[in-house]
């Protein structure tokens, strides 16, 4: 198991242990050599899909899709209330809705730009510029109405299954 992304881990062990009805034993792992199955994610894994040792992959927001008919959602601008000052008459602080902003428009130019943005980092070896676009490219980077679903399922499974605690509400700022 990975701790490169909390919610990777969390997913895994809810499809496990909801879903597929395994439990399997989970290990924190150095090197994914000494394991049987891994959780890989991101630059990882694509690398390690790339020189073709695992002779089954699975993607797992793939199969949250095939499970529970929702989209999954692995990352979101989070913060956490910084008391009454946060919402002013029903609407988002000016610092906030700043960052919401930044936040977004660097979203919009980074799609716009897929191949300037894979051109300004070091690839790891074996990961070819191609397969890093087109990666980039399969990702969904919305948040609607099914999006929020799965997050509030997800965060429910999370909850009853004793994985984590997740937040009550999602309160969202448009993006």
């Amino acid at each position: 198991m990975t701790t490169a992304s909390a919610s990777a881990a969390s997913l895994l062990k809810v499809l496990c242990w909801r879903y597929l009805k395994v439990k399997p034993d989970f290990a924190l792992m150095k090197s994914c050599e000494e394991f049987d199955a891994a959780l890989l994610i991101g630059d990882r894994c694509l690398v390690e899909r790339s020189l073709d040792r695992w002779p089954h992959v699975t993607d797992l927001s793939g199969l949250w899709m095939e499970r529970t008919g929702l989209p999954m959602t692995f990352a979101v601008f989070a913060h956490r209330p910084r008391g009454a000052g946060l919402r002013k008459s029903g609407g988002v602080d000016r610092e906030l809705a700043e960052a919401a902003t930044a936040l977004r428009k660097s979203r919009d130019w980074g799609l716009r730009n897929l191949e300037t943005v894979v051109d300004a980092v070091e690839l790891p070896p074996r990961l070819s510029r191609t397969s890093a676009i087109e990666y980039l490219k399969s990702i969904d980077y919305s948040l609607g109405a099914e999006h929020r679903k799965g997050l509030e399922l997800f965060f429910s499974l999370v909850r009853e299954l004793g994985i984590s605690t997740p937040p009550d509400r999602i309160e969202e700022v448009e993006l």
